[in-house]
Parts: structure tokens; C-alpha cells; sequence
């Protein structure tokens, strides 16, 4: 299994379908199609698979191995266990799996969204390497119900007769968006699945910032939402360990490196301090420990 070659879809809002640029137009992508809602937690992005010598393995969204602290703490969690025992199952039977879920650690969220009084772990999704696809959602909740693992809510299952035009997606992605709100949580994820092909999107619980009126020099791009920050700097905590995270002079090029990704993979602009950003987590840790 090329592990470094397997990595978790980037997903976009439901605006971003409708692009008359993209190669495969909206209809094709999301309207007619069963859509599956699953609640969006405000966590890190791990996968766990295991080696070619069947040892277990954590990875995080940039990194194939994630750090030794990110690492002691998905070990250190109940959630492991039923995981462990499902790659192991498949390692015997030469599949191989790599299990997708977010890492729900103690303290604020990275988006700020959620508060957690202790270590978690949900799945979001299984890659299955034997067949080069992402396990269909019926086919996980099947697997996750068998070995006991946790996985995040799924909020609806909304079919063709339901998906059949653009503002009726809306107006679902509007309501299930109000129901995370009550709730304290981040948003929702969307996923259609047609045979290998897969779209996965996600909708947040954010105000899009105002669009000024620009001149002909200025960037017309939207400022980069707080929550993309605060999720690239807790990212950059995730790969480089807590100890590094302390040296700024470590830290602030990653987080500014993590930042600009962001911002070209959303299309916006961040003109903000990153430096505020960086010092508001210092202090969340300090509370954490």
C-alpha cells in the first residue's frame, strides 16, 4: 500500500460545484443525487493504518506519520481499540484499510467551535486500498457497527426525489446548518458517491465576510475566515509537536505556509496577524494542561 499517495479529499462549499470551470458541471456532481449529511466536527484530521509489518500507524492531514505526541494520544484513547481490530482483521485477510476520523482532543476545538472535556476519536470515512475506493457510507456505518467503532452523526440521507434541483440543496444545507448551530457544532459535510467517484463538500456556520467595493488595484478577494486560521494553526500544532509549537521562530513560517495554502485552496486573501492567531493558542494551551 503507497500510503503517502492516499490522503483525504480537500473539500469546498457547495458553491464551488456549481463553478462553470469545473469539467464535470453541478448536475452531474450534486443535484439528482443521493446525498449523505454528516455532522462536521471541529477536530484534527487523522488516518490510521497499518505498515507492511502490520504496526499501527497515525498520520495526519499533511504529514504521512504524524507527530509522537498526536500519536501517544490516539493510542492512549478507548477509540483505538475496535479500530485497531479492524485493520488488523483486514490485514489478515490482505486488505488493507486506512481509517479516517477527526481526533477530538481536550480542551477548545481547533475552529473554537466545540469545547471537549476529554480525548476522543470519530470516523468519518475508510479507504479501502484493495479496491482503490472510499468505502460507500452504508458499507461503513456495516463496518464501524461490526467492531464497536464511533463514528460522527449522519445528520440526513436525502435521495433524488429530494436533491432534483440546486435550491432545494440549499435550502437542506440551511436546516441541517441551524440544527449544528443549537448544537455547538462546526457545520456539516455532504458526500455523493458514484461507483469510484466520490464528491465530498462541507458548509460551515460562518458569516461570508462583506465584499467592499474595490478599486482597480486592490485584491477583491474575501478575507480568509477565522476558523481556516485557527484550524491551520492547530494543524501545524498536530505536525510539529507542542514543544516546537512553543518556538515561534519554528512555528510562525508553518503556520504562514499552512495560511497560504488555505487561502488558494479557498480562493481568499488573509491581511490578518498571524502572530494574534499563534499567541491565542499559546494561551488555549496553557489551559489545557
Amino acid at each position: 500500500m503507497d500510503i503517502e499517495s492516499i490522503n483525504y479529499p480537500d473539500m469546498n462549499g457547495i458553491a464551488h460545484w456549481a463553478n462553470p470551470f469545473e469539467k464535470i458541471p453541478v448536475n452531474e456532481r450534486l443535484v439528482g443525487r443521493t446525498i449523505y449529511w454528516e455532522t462536521k466536527r471541529d477536530g484534527t484530521n487523522l488516518k490510521v493504518f497499518l505498515d507492511a509489518a502490520g504496526q499501527i500507524n497515525v498520520g495526519t492531514r499533511n504529514m504521512t506519520y504524524a507527530s509522537e505526541e498526536i500519536r501517544t494520544k490516539f493510542m492512549n484513547i478507548p477509540e483505538k481499540t475496535p479500530v485497531l481490530q479492524a485493520l488488523t482483521d483486514g490485514y489478515d485477510c490482505t486488505v488493507n484499510y486506512v481509517v479516517f476520523g477527526e481526533l477530538l482532543m481536550k480542551g477548545k476545538s481547533p475552529a473554537r467551535f466545540e469545547i471537549h472535556d476529554i480525548d476522543q476519536f470519530e470516523v468519518f470515512d475508510v479507504w479501502n486500498d484493495e479496491i482503490k475506493q472510499w468505502m460507500p457510507a452504508d458499507e461503513r456505518h456495516r463496518f464501524c457497527e461490526k467492531y464497536g467503532i464511533k463514528e460522527v452523526e449522519t445528520l440526513m440521507v436525502s435521495y433524488p426525489q429530494i436533491t432534483h434541483s440546486l435550491e432545494n440543496i440549499y435550502a437542506l444545507r440551511n436546516t441541517l446548518l441551524d440544527q449544528c448551530k443549537k448544537e455547538d457544532r462546526e457545520g456539516v459535510v455532504g458526500k455523493v458517491y458514484v461507483g469510484k467517484f466520490v464528491n465530498f463538500f462541507k458548509e460551515k456556520n460562518e458569516k461570508p465576510p462583506k465584499v467592499k467595493r474595490i478599486g482597480a488595484a486592490e485584491d477583491s478577494r474575501n478575507e480568509l475566515p477565522d476558523s481556516e486560521i485557527y484550524g491551520a494553526v492547530s494543524k501545524v500544532l498536530a505536525d510539529i509537536g507542542t514543544e516546537k509549537f512553543h518556538d515561534a521562530g519554528t512555528a510562525m513560517p508553518v503556520i504562514a505556509k499552512y495560511v497560504k495554502a488555505e487561502c488558494e485552496k479557498h480562493g481568499c486573501k488573509c491581511t490578518r496577524s498571524l502572530f494574534t492567531f499563534y499567541k491565542q493558542k499559546l494561551e488555549d494551551l496553557k489551559h489545557e494542561t
